[in-house]
C-alpha cells in the first residue's frame, strides 16, 4: 500500500442523463470571471463519454470529481 500516493481531481459536471462525470474542458475552467461575466452565468454544451447524449450545463453547475476523466472519444 502505498501512502504517498494523491488522489487525482478534475473539475467537471454530472451528466443529466446518465449521471457520469464529464470533465470540464480547459477553457471552461479557468480562474476568476470577468465584471462582465458576473452578471451572465456562462452556458455549454458538453457530450457526456459514458452515455455520448449531449446536455446544456451552466458553470455553476460544475463539482470536483475523484479520480481520472474518462478518455476521449476517437
Amino acid at each position: 500500500m502505498n501512502h504517498g500516493s494523491k488522489k487525482q481531481h478534475y473539475r467537471g459536471v454530472l451528466c443529466i442523463r446518465c449521471n457520469q462525470p464529464i470533465a470540464l474542458p480547459a477553457m471552461i475552467k479557468n480562474g476568476e470571471p470577468s465584471p462582465a461575466e458576473e452578471l451572465h452565468s456562462r452556458v455549454f454544451t458538453l457530450r457526456c463519454r459514458a452515455c455520448y447524449k449531449e446536455g446544456l450545463y451552466a458553470e455553476s453547475d460544475s463539482i470536483d470529481c475523484e479520480g481520472v476523466p474518462r478518455a476521449t472519444f476517437s
